[in-house]
This record gives structure tokens, C-alpha cells and sequence, in this order.
């Protein structure tokens, strides 16, 4: 028919040369491309092409929007089998918490965790925090809060106790 779709994906590892097929189905990149570009119409960016990538299981273009001008002014993430979720943000952070969102991720009980080490990085002038925790099950992970969390990222050092909620190795909130 007229339809399009993916019907699978080949990736390639880099590395090792090894290459697989992974049958899924769902929107091509000019689809997602469209779909990203549906949610901020009013604005009229215009979507790059959009890159694959396995996003806490769930296969995920992620793209850049671009003004009139060329100018990278927001990011997305578009569900590759569910081209209609669609997750969008000034920094690649904000962007992780609205797809987080439309996903509709499980979230876990809040937990208190001690903080190990917490370093700030600044990436196109917004802060994010990349924190290690003491405790067992979170000790080998590094976890990413962005500044919009809380504006208490700056002052928290190693041994200081986070309330956190924790979805699918992401920190979703910050109490």
C-alpha cells in the first residue's frame, strides 16, 4: 500500500564488526522527523536527521530542532514504534524528562541514598549532575539529575542523603 514503515533495523557494532537484525516495527526517520516537528509547529523548527538508539529499552530516534537560522534550539526524542510520543526539551536533559514522562515509566518508591561523588558538567550552559551513590544496587551506576530538579544539586557534596525517585536507572524527581 501507500503506508511507511520500518519493518527492523540492522546495527552494526564498531568495534567487532558483528552485525544484527532487530525486527521492529514503527515510523521511519522522516516520520519521526514530522512527528517532532507537529509538537512545536508554532515555532517552525525544523528537525536533523534523527539518530537510533535504545532508550531504556524502548527503540528512540533522537534529534535536534534547528530555527530559520540553523541554530539548535530544542531537542526530541520520538518513539520509533509509537511515533505519537514525543519528548521535547531546551537541553538534552529537560528532553529525557518529558519523553520519561509520555512513556509513562514505572516509577520506584521514593528512596533516600547517600551520595559517593557528585560532579557538576555544564554542556550548551545548562549544569547537570553526575552522582554515584554508597549504597548496594546504585553503587556501580552512574545517575544524571539535571540543575531543573533541584536547586539543591549545587550545594549537596559526597555523604549527603538524596530523597530520590529512580525509573528505569533515571532519576525522575528529586524531594
Amino acid at each position: 500500500g501507500s503506508d511507511e514503515s520500518i519493518v527492523g533495523v540492522i546495527l552494526s557494532d564498531a568495534k567487532t564488526k558483528e552485525t544484527d537484525f532487530y525486527k521492529i516495527g514503527g515510523a521511519t526517520e522522516y516520520a519521526a522527523q514530522q512527528s517532532a516537528e507537529g509538537v512545536v509547529q508554532d515555532l517552525q523548527y525544523r528537525a536533523t536527521q534523527p539518530i537510533l538508539i535504545n532508550y531504556l529499552g524502548e527503540p528512540t530516534y533522537f534529534m535536534t530542532l534547528k530555527d530559520k537560522e540553523g541554530l539548535v534550539k530544542q531537542y526530541a526524542y520520538v518513539n520509533v514504534e509509537e511515533y505519537q510520543k514525543v519528548g521535547i526539551g531546551a537541553s538534552m536533559q529537560q528532553a529525557q524528562i518529558d519523553y520519561n514522562k509520555v512513556l509513562n515509566l514505572e516509577s520506584e518508591e521514593d528512596l533516600i541514598l547517600t551520595i559517593a561523588e557528585i560532579v557538576p558538567v555544564v554542556h550548551d550552559g545548562t549544569t547537570s549532575y553526575y552522582i554515584k551513590f554508597v549504597e548496594e544496587g546504585y553503587s556501580e551506576d552512574i545517575f544524571v539529575a539535571h540543575i531543573s530538579l533541584s536547586s539543591a544539586l549545587p550545594f549537596m557534596t559526597a555523604g549527603d542523603e538524596m530523597n530520590v525517585n529512580i525509573s528505569q536507572g533515571v532519576i525522575i524527581s528529586i524531594k
